[in-house]
């Protein structure tokens, strides 16, 4: 039932992820073309500014979604009713809190954007993002218990489609009315109805017990201590990741100009849709996990963390090669030429992507464990990033913004981490992480190196002038190197087990 709920999850968050990640493109090159890349430059920052308002939740979601895997597990309502119960209640008071802050942040804004776009239309575009992140906190609390209860695909399956027309309906108004204003107010309209239809559905699956308690906050706080506990903890975890992940925009901005800041969003949308893309299959099993874990056999949880990372590092290895030969030529064809990083950067950009896609198993590992007190790990990861980040930028350019991140998370993410979580959770020696991170992160390196060496020598020449252009050149590179990396790791016996089991149970779905 596990791997079923997985795979269906995965593949509702793929399908949607992917269409949507097609109309991300196509919406942004209409942006820019519209808008000019000042206004990219600006929704970029105003994003970022949003990310730091969005820490006021604390973690509290998070540490929600572990609380619940064991009560759902033996199917205790009433505890489930004094979580969710809480949880709306803290959910209403931080959606309040991002309000008041996002009125306390409009003074600073004259300071971080710089801008020839007067300061009073600036301002109103960023108090509509506030509001939008405010409505999200009062009524989406719900949501948790479908994310813990394996059937996030519902939640996916709404999302997806009203994102897809959402992006159709800004994409029209922007050549139409060419109005970044009108784009922001049809991102709170899609939100609402998001909502509505998502809590209409949740609703209809569970009673009203589950969403009921005769206990008041204060009892219910003390009764729950351990999800407060947890809640601080991953707080913590949240403030490093926004510098480490959000912040980079501010050093642009700060360091050089408006138009940097623009072309750097471009990169990080490619970026972080193939993350989110990857990250989909992640969550999806999420869960699933959970409820594995919550079985305490460390053995058998160490035994599925060996077949997914194996599979992890085969989707990041297929993924970073083709983001390296193919990230310019599609910029160049997808916004233009003159909005092009070197291929340095592109080069540390693909490293960067590889660390990030082979995270996720170890870290989803890490959560479900409950192992939220590392404390320390995240503020260093967030000091480093920001600290090289800046040092690197004055003395190479931007390129040294992307290197900092590279540095921060071979520090953390690769060490870390998995030294903790095989620690704490798996109850086994560091040395395992290494063992089998290393023997399929090598198999990776072979296949890419196999994969140069008959690129280079494939007797085509192709020019690279539209679309079509880039879907030739990316048939070419992807099925070479999939091709290649499938004969590889199929030698391994615990990919290929895992493979073999995965085609079965997407047959019998």
């Amino acid at each position: 039932m596990r791997t079923k709920n997985s795979i269906k999850n995965a593949k509702y968050n793929l399908i949607f992820t992917f269409l949507n990640m097609i109309l991300t493109f196509i919406s942004r090159s209409v942006f820019t073309t519209y808008l000019g890349i000042e206004i990219v430059g600006i929704n970029s920052v105003l994003l970022s500014i949003i990310g730091i308002l969005n820490l006021v939740d604390l973690g509290i979601g998070s540490a929600i979604a572990y609380s619940l895997y064991d009560p759902i597990r033996s199917k205790n309502k009433e505890k489930i009713g004094d979580i969710m119960v809480m949880f709306d209640k803290l959910y209403k008071a931080i959606g309040v809190a991002t309000l008041i802050l996002g009125i306390l942040t409009i003074p600073f804004l004259d300071n971080i954007i710089k801008s020839n776009i007067e300061i009073n239309r600036i301002v109103i575009y960023f108090y509509m993002y506030v509001l939008n992140l405010s409505i999200t906190y009062l009524f989406t609390s719900k949501q948790v218990l479908l994310n813990a209860d394996q059937k996030q695909y519902y939640i996916s399956k709404i999302n997806g489609k009203l994102n897809i027309l959402k992006t159709i309906v800004q994409v029209i108004s922007i050549i139409i009315f060419k109005k970044y204003i009108i784009w922001i107010s049809l991102e709170i309209i899609f939100n609402l109805f998001k909502i509505i239809l998502i809590n209409k559905t949740i609703n209809n699956i569970y009673s009203r017990e589950y969403f009921r308690s005769d206990k008041k906050l204060k009892q219910l706080i003390k009764s729950n201590i351990n999800i407060m506990n947890n809640t601080k903890n991953i707080f913590i975890h949240k403030v490093a990741s926004f510098i480490v992940y959000q912040m980079d925009s501010f050093t642009v901005s700060i360091m050089f100009n408006l138009k940097y800041v623009g072309i750097y969003s471009n990169y990080m949308i490619v970026f972080n849709s193939l993350v989110n893309l990857v990250g989909q299959v992640i969550n999806a099993l999420s869960a699933s996990l959970g409820n594995l874990v919550a079985e305490k056999n460390d053995n058998k949880s160490f035994e599925v963390w060996k077949e997914l990372i194996s599979f992890e590092i085969f989707i990041a290895s297929i993924i970073s090669y083709c983001t390296y030969k193919l990230f310019n030529p599609f910029i160049s064809v997808w916004i233009g030429s003159e909005y092009l990083f070197s291929q340095d950067i592109v080069f540390i950009v693909a490293l960067n992507l590889y660390i990030f896609l082979t995270r996720g198993i170890t870290g989803q590992f890490k959560s479900v464990y409950g192992i939220f007190n590392d404390i320390y790990s995240p503020i260093l990861e967030g000091l480093i990033n920001i600290i090289f980040s800046i040092i690197l930028a004055k003395n190479m350019g931007i390129i040294g913004i992307f290197i900092g991140t590279l540095i921060s998370n071979l520090c953390i993410v690769s060490i870390w981490i998995p030294y903790i979580t095989f620690k704490k959770g798996f109850k086994k020696s560091f040395i395992n992480y290494i063992k089998y991170y290393g023997k399929y992160t090598f198999i990776s390196l072979i296949s890419m190196v196999i994969s140069d060496i008959i690129y280079k020598n494939i007797p085509i020449s192709i020019n690279i002038n539209s679309i079509l252009d880039i879907f030739t050149l990316a048939s070419i590179i992807f099925i070479t190197i999939s091709i290649i990396s499938m004969v590889l790791f199929m030698k391994d016996k615990t990919f290929k087990n895992f493979f073999n089991r995965t085609v079965f149970a997407l047959k019998n779905i």
